[in-house]
């Protein structure tokens, strides 16, 4: 999984770190506590 990780990162410009996040988000909330997510500067890109 690490390699997909990193690569769906690069295609959208993240940190391959917020690509875990989101997914733990997603797993523990649903789409409704993904997008509820948002730091100052970032938000999930779906």
């Amino acid at each position: 999984m690490e390699f997909l990780k990193e690569r769906v990162a690069q295609a959208i410009g993240v940190n391959h770190n917020s690509i875990q996040s989101w997914r733990d988000l997603y797993i523990n909330g649903g789409i409704e506590l993904l997008t509820r997510h948002s730091k100052k500067d970032t938000s999930p890109v779906l």
